[in-house]
């Protein structure tokens, strides 16, 4: 985006759009307007504050970046105000610059999301006066009032609520073989990744984009690829002819992904893979990912991993675990292993990173340790590829 457009243009400040000429870390005023628009925009539906251009009556009038010693520094303290003057804190705000052309002088880009934890409020520290929660009304902030605050509670309920039961229907719909195809019998795992907005009313993505995109969304483990539009959103499935398939990706309209892969459990053993399921799921994660960002699906996402049709499985042992492998005890003792969620709040640099808690949570449950697959650092490293 060319900013002098935004002058050239008469583009205003809007409710999702606010510049501010100049930022003074020292000067409390200027605190106190970024921790207000930084609020209003999460309280509403996000937005962008750009330092460095001047406006009057929300239209720009200069375009003249500020000075910025160390960029770095300067997004990071930025980032930490924000985190210790709101309550509660603020999720997901990034910090980006741009150089202007004809100067030393960068701009600076607050791109904030509209938050599933709302509402939130400024609550500067050594300021018992200034704790008030704030809402974008145009291109202003304004105090919201005692009916917007409770609209706005019941909402952040309301949302955790529907992911709550969205995952549930679906664990239940899939143990009752309701599902797009038919899937082999005996185990199988579930791969959920709901971003935040899937449940706001009218959020629908194009599914004619997808058709570029197609290869993001194999399913895990999957050789032969089959890919369709259906009533849900787009489809993916490994078609391996007339019989039942091991694994399917679904795309829903509102951005939601559910992956379901079979391939990994031997029924007739109840003997479960360990070190390969990870490396597949890994690689279709980091793929998913990769269509979130194409199709600009709204952070957070909240990713869930779950077991289900396991009970009585044991998982197949690494080389030096050997000896653990045929305790009784150590076999799953439940139907459906339900991992927490996972609160992806920004993409990560190596995705296989955010999965440790669900991997090593399921070899527990086997009687083994953490997962082999990272290192000492907690870092993704799998042992083969």
């Amino acid at each position: 985006m060319d900013l002098n457009l935004l002058k050239e243009h008469k583009i205003p400040e809007s409710k999702n759009l606010e510049y501010k000429g100049s930022l003074d870390f020292d000067n409390p005023r200027h605190k106190e307007k970024l921790l207000k628009t930084i609020c209003a925009f999460a309280n509403t539906n996000g937005g962008l504050l750009i330092y460095g251009i001047d406006a009057k009556d929300g239209i720009p009038t200069e375009i003249n970046g500020i000075s910025v010693d160390n960029q770095d520094k300067t997004g990071m303290r930025i980032i930490d105000i924000i985190k210790e003057n709101s309550e509660p804190s603020i999720p997901s705000v990034s910090v980006g610059f741009r150089d202007k052309s004809d100067s030393n002088n960068v701009f600076i880009l607050i791109k904030v999301p509209r938050s599933w934890n709302s509402p939130h409020r400024v609550s500067i520290t050594n300021n018992k006066k200034l704790k008030h929660f704030y809402i974008r009304g145009g291109f202003q902030n304004n105090l919201m009032d005692i009916f917007e605050l409770r609209t706005s509670f019941n909402l952040s309920e309301t949302l955790g609520e529907k992911i709550k039961r969205f995952r549930e229907e679906r664990i239940s719909s899939i143990l009752s073989s309701e599902t797009p195809i038919s899937l082999k019998t005996g185990g199988k795992l579930i791969l959920h990744l709901i971003p935040i907005n899937a449940f706001y009313p009218g959020q629908k993505y194009n599914i004619g984009q997808i058709k570029d995109l197609i290869n993001k969304l194999t399913a895990i483990d999957a050789h032969n690829p089959r890919f369709r539009v259906n009533f849900d959103g787009y489809l993916t499935s490994e078609s391996i002819g007339d019989y039942a398939s091991g694994s399917y990706a679904q795309l829903y309209r509102n951005g939601i992904i559910e992956a379901v892969c079979g391939d990994f459990f031997d029924a007739e053993k109840k003997l479960m893979s360990s070190s390969y399921y990870e490396i597949q799921v890994v690689r279709a994660f980091s793929n998913y990912l990769e269509l979130y960002k194409e199709l600009n699906v709204e952070l957070p996402v909240f990713i869930f991993i779950t077991l289900v049709d396991v009970k009585g499985y044991k998982m197949e042992p690494d080389n030096n675990e050997f000896f653990l492998s045929h305790r009784k005890e150590d076999l799953i003792d439940r139907n459906v292993l339900a991992n927490p969620e996972i609160l992806m709040s920004k993409y990560p640099e190596i995705p296989g990173n955010l999965l440790k808690p669900a991997f090593d949570a399921f070899r527990n449950a086997c009687g083994f340790g953490g997962s082999g697959n990272y290192n000492d650092e907690g870092e993704w490293n799998p042992k083969r590829r």
